[in-house]
Order: structure tokens, then C-alpha cells, then sequence
């Protein structure tokens, strides 16, 4: 059991992320001067975080504290003992007369440090660190990388392969997509083990610092998503696996790698992040997902079947007493499933869809130059048409919502004394949820209707069942 504690420590350690950020390429250029207070095995150490030359960090356990909480007379005797150090290194930074400025602005960064929740320490700035990236490639790699988990990425990943690609994947990549997402934010929720600290890590993106960081979601759809979509289109179509496999494993590990060069996640969280992914994939998704899938498109009653589930994943949802991003996306996730499936069942009732008359696999249909022209035209069309829909009925359900909680618009928006949480939160997540259900309707069944009445459409989108 030590054994194991042990190997999650290590897989904890902030450090491992730092140092992975330092061979990528990220250089601070302003670095902390108090010490840090850290918790291991139940016991809180302070640890010196001023870094040596050549890149490398190092850190002294100099006092452990018996209390899970540092008491005033240990972070004194603390103090002290580093001011005592500083006098008497040798190295330059610690010599004569900046001896003694060292311990002052150690005390005087130390009186600036602020206690969590939880008894840790953390400077009230530690989210500004200064950084230069030093390998462009690398970082122009995991940037990319990163953005492969991006809700922005799917808003517009999702529609383009409904429009050139293939619908009957499309459905079932949604799906994958609700399922991963919604444990993998909800055990976020649930368990609420923070984010890697920083220092030592750079944050070198803040998007999602307000989110828990266990397990890492953008792992877990890292390796689901490139893997399910590879294995929907192998039974679908006629294509050497190698072509599946190779983009599969480049957006696997860049995404991974991201989240460790952009000091978001632990090692843990990433690996935690793998394993749960293949997991919920292999035993909770892909046994029943065909037969989910034909029930919703075909079924008189999945409407209705499908309004209770999305209902019941809205509210059962593991929200704390703290608001995390989380919530909202999930939120998102859900209306986008609930208006895709609409979507699709409206083109079944009303005998637009119908199955294709031959059995796949298929070949594939190269495109020819007239039918890029097509492409093209139906990605900016339908984007526009998107972005119109969200805009309209952002606005409109937000001011709805708003006038039936009887709260001014400007209230809400700047999150006002005379706002409640609570009402807040109602506003937020209602206006979020019928937006994106609209927009995921206008992808499945109004834009396709534009691309046939002015030509444009993809002939094979009405046959995918």
C-alpha cells in the first residue's frame, strides 16, 4: 500500500510537469522568491522554489510541520531558518549586502502568500508567472494539440463531418463524445483533486485553471474520440487501417503531450485520463452504441426518451457548493446531443432519410474538383448558418429566461449583489442548453435542407441510417 501511495506521489509531483515543460522549451523569466508549502502523505513541507543555473530547479524539504496547517510559530521558525540560509550562501545571489535583502523579500513574499481552503499555501500572483518559449515547433505542436479537446473544436469538427463526410458516424461520434465527457467532468466535480501547483508549473494556458484537474478530460476524449472514429469508419468503409491508425496516434499523444507542456494536468491526470477513456469506450459505449443509435433515429418515442435522459444528466449532475466551468460545458454537451438526434429523427418521420440500398463496407468516393467547390461551399454556408442560429437564440433565450425570473438582463450579465447564485447559475445553464440544442437541430436538419434546395448537397447524407 506505501508502494502505491508512493507511485501516486510521484505521478502527483508538479515537478515531473515542470521539467517536461523545461525540455519542450518554456523558460520563466521571473520566478518566485517565498518558499512553498506543500502537502505529502499527510504532512505539510516547505519547499525553497528559487532556481539554480542551467535550467535546472532545486528544492530543500527545510522544515516539516507536524499540523496539516502550517501554525504561525512554524512559518516564523521557518522564516527564519531562510533568512539564516540566505546570510550564509555562498552563491552570488546570496552574498553580501543581497544576503540580507533575500530574507527581507522572502518575509515580505511570504506576508503576500494567501491559505487555501485545504491549509496550502499560494501566492496571490501565482498564475502570472512570466515565460518565453524557446522551441516554437514544440509549442505551435501542443497549441494544436490542446485545441483537439476544444468544445470550439468540436462546434466546428462536428458539422463538417456531418455536411463532407459521413452522418451515421457523425451521430455515433457524438455520442461518444456526450458519454466521455459527462463521466470525465462529473468525477472532476466529484472528486475535486486540484490542478498541478504553481509554481513550480507554468500555466501557459488559464482557460480551464477554475476546473479540477482529475482525471484529464481532454485525454479522455483524446483517445476515445481518434479511436472510436477509426473504428466507425474501418467497418464502414474500404481503407487501409494504417490510414486510421497514424492520425489516431498523432492526435492521442499531442493532445496528452499538451496538457503537460501547458501545465494543466499531472502525469496522473493524464494517465488516470487514458485508462478511463479506453475503459468507458470499450465497456460502457461501444457494446450498445449501434443499437442506441438505431433507437434514437427510427423509434416513434425517442424524442420523448431522449428529453429525459439529457433532463436527468442536466440535473443529477454532481455540482458542488463551488462553481467550476465544468457544469456549463457539460451543459452544452448534452443540448448538442438532444438537437443532433432531433434533428435526425425529424429526417426519418418525414421520410428524408432511408437506409442505402447496398450494405457497407463502402468505397470511398474520391472527391473530384467540382465536388471540393461543393465542400466548400457547404462548410461556409452552413457555418454562417450556425453561427446566426447561436447568435439568435442566445439572445433570445437569455432574455427569456431572464424576464421569467423577473431579473434585468445588465444584472445577470455583471453578476450583481441583487443576483443570486442561484439564479445565476438557472440563467446560465437555460440559456446555454436551448441554444445549443438549436444549433445542434440546424446542423442534422436545416442546413442540409439549404445545401438540397440550392443544390449543394452531399447525395449520400439522406442515406445514412
Amino acid at each position: 500500500m506505501d508502494y502505491l501511495r508512493n507511485v501516486i506521489d510521484t505521478l502527483q509531483d508538479p515537478y515531473l510537469v515542470s521539467r517536461f515543460q523545461r525540455y519542450f522549451g518554456i523558460r520563466e523569466t521571473s520566478y518566485p522568491e517565498a518558499p512553498k508549502f506543500y502537502q505529502r502523505n499527510g504532512r505539510s513541507y516547505a519547499r525553497d522554489l528559487s532556481p539554480v543555473s542551467h535550467g535546472q530547479d532545486e528544492y530543500v524539504e527545510t522544515t516539516t510541520l507536524n499540523d496539516e496547517q502550517p501554525s504561525g510559530a512554524a512559518v516564523k521558525r521557518f522564516v527564519e531558518n531562510s533568512s539564516t540560509h540566505g546570510n550564509q550562501g555562498s552563491d552570488d545571489e546570496t552574498s553580501g549586502s543581497d544576503s540580507a535583502g533575500s530574507g527581507k523579500s522572502k518575509i515580505k513574499a511570504l506576508l503576500f502568500q494567501s491559505m487555501t481552503a485545504e491549509g496550502e499555501y499560494t501566492d496571490s500572483d501565482g498564475e502570472t508567472r512570466d515565460f518565453i518559449v524557446t522551441k516554437p515547433f514544440w509549442h505551435a505542436l501542443f497549441v494544436f494539440g490542446s485545441a483537439l479537446g476544444d468544445e470550439l473544436f468540436y462546434a466546428t469538427f462536428f458539422p463538417l463531418w456531418f455536411w463532407n463526410i459521413d452522418g451515421a458516424v457523425g451521430r455515433r461520434a457524438v455520442l461518444v463524445w456526450y458519454g466521455i465527457m459527462y463521466i470525465g467532468q462529473a468525477m472532476k466535480d466529484v472528486l475535486k483533486i486540484p490542478r498541478p501547483a504553481c509554481p513550480p508549473v507554468i500555466r501557459v494556458q488559464k482557460k480551464w485553471a477554475l476546473e479540477y484537474g482529475f482525471p484529464s478530460t481532454h485525454s479522455m476524449i483524446g483517445i476515445a474520440m481518434p479511436a472510436a472514429l477509426s473504428i466507425f469508419t474501418i467497418e464502414r468503409y474500404q481503407y487501409p487501417v494504417i490510414l486510421a491508425v497514424i492520425p489516431a496516434l498523432f492526435w492521442c499523444l499531442s493532445v496528452c503531450g499538451s496538457r503537460l507542456y501547458l501545465g494543466m494536468h499531472s502525469v496522473l491526470d493524464v494517465l488516470a485520463g487514458l485508462f478511463l477513456g479506453v475503459l468507458v469506450l470499450c465497456c460502457l459505449i461501444l457494446p450498445y452504441i449501434d443499437a442506441v443509435d438505431e433507437y434514437l433515429v427510427t423509434n416513434t418515442y425517442s424524442p420523448i426518451a431522449l428529453s429525459a435522459v439529457i433532463a436527468l444528466s442536466v440535473l443529477l449532475y454532481p455540482a458542488g457548493n463551488t462553481w467550476t466551468p465544468a457544469r456549463g460545458d457539460t451543459v452544452i454537451i448534452c443540448a448538442v446531443v438532444l438537437g443532433i438526434y432531433s434533428g435526425a429523427w425529424m429526417n426519418y418521420s418525414k421520410h428524408l432519410i432511408s437506409a442505402a440500398s447496398s450494405a457497407p463496407p463502402y468505397a470511398i468516393i474520391w472527391p473530384t474538383y467540382e465536388m471540393w467547390g461543393q465542400v466548400l461551399a457547404r462548410s461556409s454556408i452552413g457555418l454562417c448558418s450556425v453561427l446566426a442560429t447561436r447568435a439568435i437564440f442566445r439572445s433570445l433565450s437569455y432574455a427569456t429566461v431572464c424576464a421569467l425570473l423577473r431579473l434585468n438582463q445588465q444584472d445577470v450579465t455583471l453578476r450583481r449583489a441583487n443576483v443570486s447564485p442561484r439564479q445565476f447559475v438557472i440563467v446560465e445553464l437555460s440559456y446555454k442548453f436551448m441554444t445549443y440544442a438549436a444549433v445542434g437541430f440546424d446542423i442534422i436538419y436545416t442546413a442540409p435542407l439549404v445545401f438540397r434546395l440550392i443544390g449543394i448537397e452531399r447525395p449520400e447524407f439522406y442515406t445514412e441510417v
